[in-house]
């Protein structure tokens, strides 16, 4: 939680602690971080949807833990929606190119599969209808990896 507060973004360390306290309460909080980490990504766009890997990895990275910690933690009455308006439509579907350097191996699918395994569950925890994983699905259109990892409706 220091670390949000420095950077005045809030980090996956808040989402740990609200599963580890079991509090529904927190999903609210959890929807605003996740607004401020897609907008954080946003923010880095260098042009034409095209990011360094080192913001790509740290956006998609705290985006997966705070979509976990809502699947983990938020009451059936949340809204899905607030996910496909904010991960779904900002980072998953625009198709992001991501700049890899050729000295270290940097996969930015690992990161895009995880987010959308992670929304695929929260959808499902909250009771989100097939249409919404066929949306979703719809969105990670072109690459096979990451549909396969949302699994069937």
């Amino acid at each position: 939680m220091m670390r949000a507060a420095a950077t005045g973004r809030p980090g996956a360390p808040a989402g740990g602690t609200l599963v580890a306290l079991s509090d529904p309460g927190g999903a609210p909080a959890l929807l605003k971080a996740v607004e401020a980490w897609c907008g954080f990504l946003e923010s880095k766009d260098l042009g034409g949807r095209k990011v360094r890997y080192s913001d790509w990895a740290r956006a998609a990275g705290v985006l997966g833990e705070l979509v976990e910690a809502l699947a983990a933690i938020a009451p059936p009455e949340t809204r899905w929606s607030a996910l496909e308006k904010a991960v779904v439509a900002r980072v998953l579907a625009p198709g992001w190119q991501v700049e890899t350097s050729d000295r270290v191996p940097q996969d930015p699918g690992t990161l895009r599969r995880r987010l959308a395994a992670a929304v695929a569950a929260t959808y499902r925890r909250l009771g989100a209808g097939p249409e919404a994983l066929d949306a979703l699905k719809a969105a990670l259109a072109g690459d096979a990896a990451a549909q396969a990892a949302i699994g069937s409706p």
